[in-house]
């Protein structure tokens, strides 16, 4: 599975807040391998560790996933 506008979103939030793969996983309460998938479009997070992830990076879910306004 190929990266997708939310798996690059989440890569790029994490590094602009010098997260390691395995301190976001903490603080999201996942594994890392977790994470991984998530970066990579293997697999894409539950809806509480959607929110978990909208309120460490505060900002909505709608950002979150890439949907934009026009959508």
């Amino acid at each position: 599975m190929q990266p997708n506008r939310f798996s690059e979103g989440l890569k790029t939030l994490r590094i602009s807040r010098n997260l390691s793969q395995q301190g976001l996983a903490k603080l999201v309460q996942v594994s890392r391998q977790q994470v991984v998938g998530w970066e990579n479009g293997f697999n894409l997070p539950s809806c509480k560790s959607l929110i978990r992830l909208a309120d460490l990076f505060g900002i909505s879910i709608d950002a979150l996933v890439g949907r934009d306004s026009q959508s």
